[in-house]
């Protein structure tokens, strides 16, 4: 699983991968994360990305942040669904 900082160069972000916001105090540790809900072509630092987010319970809706760490795996159609599936849950 790739992850890294954002930075100039943008970046086609997936259905669900990982995007995070930086703490208050700085770029050595990460404050939130969440799935990304749908994906983004040529995303860039700055940008505001609608995510599902990570708190209990997972949670769909249309509270954008503007992430500063990306991370990304290869899902399958099958894992996607499991993904949505307990999403929905």
């Amino acid at each position: 699983m790739p992850a890294a900082r954002l930075g100039s160069s943008p970046v086609d972000v997936e259905r669900f991968d990982i995007l995070g916001i930086d703490a208050a105090g700085g770029a050595n540790f990460i404050a939130h994360v969440g799935l990304s809900a749908k994906p983004i072509s040529q995303f860039n630092v700055g940008a505001a990305a609608e995510l599902i987010h990570m708190q209990p319970p997972l949670t769909r809706g249309p509270s954008p942040i503007a992430p500063e760490t990306w991370a990304t795996a290869s899902l399958t159609i099958d894992e996607e669904h499991r993904i949505d599936l307990f999403i929905d849950e």
